[in-house]
């Protein structure tokens, strides 16, 4: 071979090889075989339909509210070395996204933290992911990737049912040849042709905007009309670019063309006469705005009118100037100081914080990791977004509080001497608990303080204890079941000294600008086992710190009612990141919030956290333009009728649901890494089901009960509440006994606070022989959407259900259904029973007691039983309800929330309907209405004898008395 040869042969190798680099590819499984070499809990075979490689794949079902459905490689190569990128085609066969979840695993990984967990959108039709290998790390360390030990794909607890085809599993270093690569171009997926419905929808918002123009030029108001364009916008030219709505441009041209169609017609008919103008308020300057008990009013000015009507704020995040604001008040009234702790997860470098973490230990907090997330405080190895290093920090030490005081004073240029904040935010979604010298010595005082003298507390926990010093326990909730009644101190110490710290960070504030509003917490934390561990007990923020109240809520008004309730309507609810649907607006302002800010309506999509789209109004999958056009709807009416909405929150309620603090802190261990015990399952179907009753429902806290709170109610409903302290419990009887009704389900009144048996049910005749278990199990452990923590799902299982004959409450006979624990009751011949199971069993008794009587079920009911059993007691208990609201067949729907409350010249009533379907309403109001006017759309005629409400919509109506102008 000579020179020349030599050399071209040479430089075809080294083509060779580059080409090789280029295109090599190891495929870990196309499944063109017959064996499935994976393994799980999920339904899955190997089909010859939706192949992007070849002629089959793999389908896998994944079924519905289980915990981690998914499919774990049992037969692949693990050795993952000399590779870019993992890629794994997936088609999704439904339209909506989902979220799919990728695990992998080495020798060195022991749980969460040290492994790759990967979080990918899939789209409908065909999606690629791809992880390069680069990303398989765990901290600072990566991966071994030549010898992983696992490879799961899973959903976390679908809410619903999925199937998803997999095909071509394979590992590519450099660029992939196009042979390797998932061929989709058979799939399904490309945009439809809507030509006609695009050309119709763009000729009907130009149409509109015409006559927008020329109202303007008469003078006319057209926010209302605009509503159709912004969402026209949306489904024109935003969201038909995104490529979850390829194969959905149809449904999106066709809400265009007919929301343009009807605007215009509205706003035809204004500019012909036909129907009155409504005039709505300019947005209002929080800076005009003051706090006057529970709303914000505008600020008196001298030598001008005052007025003292309640003044609704609805804002949309991170909205501050724009477009958007023609709509939404500009989201400049309450600031994020920090001064809980001190800095951010995102700016803790540069704080006075960081430099005394690093400088001195006992800055550091003292704490099993593993219980929780830190909770903005500051920033932990779970924490989203922020990167870096770990910096958890104690806020007992002195040199902590220096730094956060420093830091408190570097900032306050953000809120001092700006009279348009309202609120300072010290900190919201906290969460803290420390193991340091300093909490030690504080635990000992508390307790010495708490018990009076060493013997009392030795009685109390079991032990002998010769001084307090010789306490040196600080239990974490693995040791929660060596001794209750310590864990239950401990817990409720723990909340105090959050409370304690919030005070004096407050004192910081109130030192640098003596007006400012304060307020801190995470009320998520309220409904959870983990309050205790959280340190935010709610309650006592609300009554001591907060002088504007923090709400953080969903969809459902539970929170908004517990925190109305805990502040008793003397101080103004903000929502401050409104995380529920759009559904849940109006109602959340019907229950008691005075001001919210919307989780959102970002600018662009997130890429970085793709699961956040499916909240964000004007790119979600999930949310309608209708929706969208709702939520601008209601951020009119909220100016408008402001007056209106707010009567509905001092309405007095006569029925109470208790809120059991010793419930909610002395938690049966094996629920403490739970979701939910079988309390907070029972207190939140009681409050869904007593959403249907036509009249207010409030909650009432163990404090509000010993501090005489009952004395307003009616009606009481005590849900599974199996800790109470004996003082409540005295409370409970006293109010009974005064002519007071208590409703009582399965497993409450039984232990104290530290968990010590009593005989609380003796009093009333009552005696549990037993009971029929039902089924709690949980899933895995999860991460929550937004608390950057884990926990374990509740899950009820195939619970027993029974059939419940009722009689002997005013009513016909009532067939109720039971669902769980069957508790085998002997009860004194004081005792009525009025509630029989199938097998004749004792399921509901009545029990008279002084003027009034306890109504006791032996087991709990599902929530429409308990809305018929309750709505029957509320009768009984002499609930006033002077509204009625049936369906015009006179039966009632339990997910029909409605309310009345009476004005000087008028009756305001709402109905909400929180079921799926449309549903009418015949209301029946106690006199003969001269008009009456639906309040959102006053050209509406209106008739009572049938009000229909679309699903997931509110309607607001007065009907005007005779005699009133």
């Amino acid at each position: 071979m000579n020179r020349l040869t030599r050399l071209v042969f040479a430089a075809a190798l080294v083509t060779l090889a580059a080409g090789t680099a280029r295109a090599a590819v190891k495929v870990l499984d196309d499944f063109e075989g017959a064996r499935i070499k994976w393994s799980g809990d999920c339904p899955a075979s190997i089909v010859a339909e939706n192949a992007s490689h070849g002629a089959r794949a793999l389908k896998v079902t994944f079924p519905a509210a289980a915990a981690y459905p998914g499919i774990t490689a049992a037969d692949i190569d693990m050795d993952w070395s000399g590779f870019d990128t993992l890629k794994i085609d997936v088609f999704n066969t439904q339209r909506t996204p989902v979220d799919l979840n990728i695990r992998i695993d080495d020798a060195q990984s022991t749980g969460y933290y040290s492994r790759y967990n990967g979080e990918f959108l899939v789209l409908g039709g065909w999606t690629c992911v791809e992880i390069p290998l680069g990303d398989l790390t765990s901290g600072d360390r990566s991966l071994d990737t030549s010898a992983l030990t696992s490879f799961v794909i899973f959903l976390s607890s679908p809410e619903r049912g999925w199937t998803l085809f997999f095909d071509n599993i394979r590992l590519v270093a450099g660029e992939e040849p196009a042979s390797a690569a998932g061929d989709f171009s058979s799939a399904a997926t490309a945009p439809e042709r809507a030509g006609e419905l695009e050309e119709e929808a763009r000729a009907a918002a130009a149409r509109l905007s015409v006559l927008i123009e020329l109202a303007h030029e008469r003078g006319l108001g057209t926010l209302e009309a605009n509503i159709a364009l912004v969402t026209a916008d949306l489904g024109l030219d935003v969201r038909p670019g995104l490529q979850w709505f390829e194969t959905r441009t149809s449904e999106l041209h066709e809400y265009v063309a007919l929301s343009c169609r009807s605007a215009y017609e509205d706003l035809k008919a204004r500019l012909d006469g036909q129907t009155p103008a409504s005039p709505i308020p300019p947005v209002h300057s929080t800076a005009m705005l003051d706090v006057q008990g529970a709303h914000f009013v505008a600020k008196q000015i001298f030598h001008k009118p005052h007025s003292t009507q309640p003044v609704l704020i609805f804002s949309m995040l991170y909205h501050s100037e724009g477009p958007l604001c023609e709509y939404f008040t500009p989201i400049n009234y309450f600031v994020h100081s920090h001064a809980f702790a001190g800095a951010s997860r995102f700016d803790v470098e540069g704080a006075p914080l960081y430099k005394a973490f690093q400088e001195y230990d006992e800055t550091h907090r003292v704490w099993n990791d593993d219980e929780g997330w830190c909770g903005h405080v500051v920033r932990d190895k779970s924490s989203l977004g922020g990167g870096g290093e770990p910096v958890v920090i104690c806020i007992e030490s002195p040199r902590t509080r220096d730094a956060i005081e420093e830091y408190v004073r570097r900032h306050a240029d953000a809120w001092k001497d700006k009279p348009e904040v309202l609120l300072n935010i010290m900190g919201g979604e906290l969460s803290y608990i420390c193991y340091c010298p300093y909490t030690l010595a504080m635990f000992r005082g508390w307790l010495d303080v708490r018990h009076g003298s060493i013997e009392e507390l030795n009685s109390v926990w079991g032990t002998a204890y010769t001084s307090f010093d010789d306490i040196t326990v600080m239990p974490n909730a693995d040791q929660a079941s060596e001794n209750r009644a310590r864990w239950y101190d401990w817990q409720e110490f723990n909340c105090r000294r959050f409370v304690q710290h919030a005070l004096w960070a407050k004192s910081v504030i109130r030192d640098i600008d003596p007006d400012m509003r304060v307020a801190a917490g995470a009320v998520s934390y309220s409904f959870k086992p983990q309050l205790g561990r959280s340190g935010v007990d709610e309650e006592s923020l609300v009554r001591i710190v907060d002088d504007i109240v923090m709400n953080e809520s969903g969809s459902s008004t539970i929170t908004t009612d517990l925190l109305w309730s805990f502040a008793e309507g003397k101080k103004p609810l903000l929502d401050f990141e409104y995380h529920g649907d759009v559904a849940g607006i109006l109602p959340h302002f019907l229950h008691g919030n005075s001001a919210m800010a919307m989780w959102w309506w970002p600018m662009r999509p997130n890429e970085e956290f793709p699961r956040f789209n499916r909240t964000a109004l004007p790119f979600s999958w999930d949310i309608p333009l209708s929706d969208v056009a709702e939520c601008l709807k209601i951020a009119l009416d909220v100016r408008r009728l402001s007056p209106q909405i707010a009567a509905f929150h001092p309405a007095e309620a006569e029925m109470a649901i208790l809120y059991s603090r010793a419930s909610m802190l002395q938690v049966d261990p094996e629920y403490l890494q739970f979701d939910d015990t079988p309390y907070t399952m029972e207190l939140k179907k009681v409050y869904d089901a007593m959403l249907g009753l036509d009249a207010s429902v409030r909650f009432v806290s163990s404090a509000q009960v010993v501090g005489g709170r009952l004395a307003d109610c009616e009606l009481l409903v005590v849900p599974a509440a199996k800790y109470v302290t004996p003082a409540v419990a005295d409370k409970i009887f006293e109010f009974a006994w005064s002519g007071g009704t208590v409703v009582v389900t399965p497993n409450s009144l039984i232990f104290d606070q530290y968990a010590r048996r009593q005989d609380y049910l003796e009093e009333i005749g009552i005696e549990i022989k037993g009971w029929s278990e039902g089924s709690f199990t949980a899933g895995g452990q999860e991460r929550h959407e937004y608390l950057q923590e884990f926990f374990r799902r509740v899950r009820t299982g195939e619970l027993p259900q029974f059939e419940i004959r009722a009689e002997g409450l005013g009513r016909a006979v009532m067939t109720l259904t039971g669902q769980g624990a069957f508790q085998k009751v002997q009860a004194d011949e004081n005792a009525r029973v009025i509630g029989v199971s199938e097998n004749g069993s004792p399921a509901l008794l009545e029990i008279p007691y002084g003027k009034g009587r306890f109504y006791y079920l032996a087991c709990p009911l599902d929530a429409p039983s308990m809305n018929a059993l309750l709505d029957a007691v509320a009768d009984v208990a002499g609930v006033s309800r002077p509204v009625r609201f049936v369906s015009p067949e006179g039966a009632r729907d339990w997910r029909i929330e409605a309310r009345a409350v009476a004005t000087r010249n008028a009756m305001l009533f709402y109905v909400v309907n929180h079921g799926e379907t449309p549903a009418a309403v015949k209301v029946e109001i106690p006199f003969e209405a001269l008009e009456v006017t639906d309040l959102r759309d006053p050209a509406r005629e209106m008739d009572l004898s049938r009000v229909e409400v679309a699903p997931g919509r509110t309607r607001i109506f007065a009907a005007r008395r005779e005699g009133s102008q």
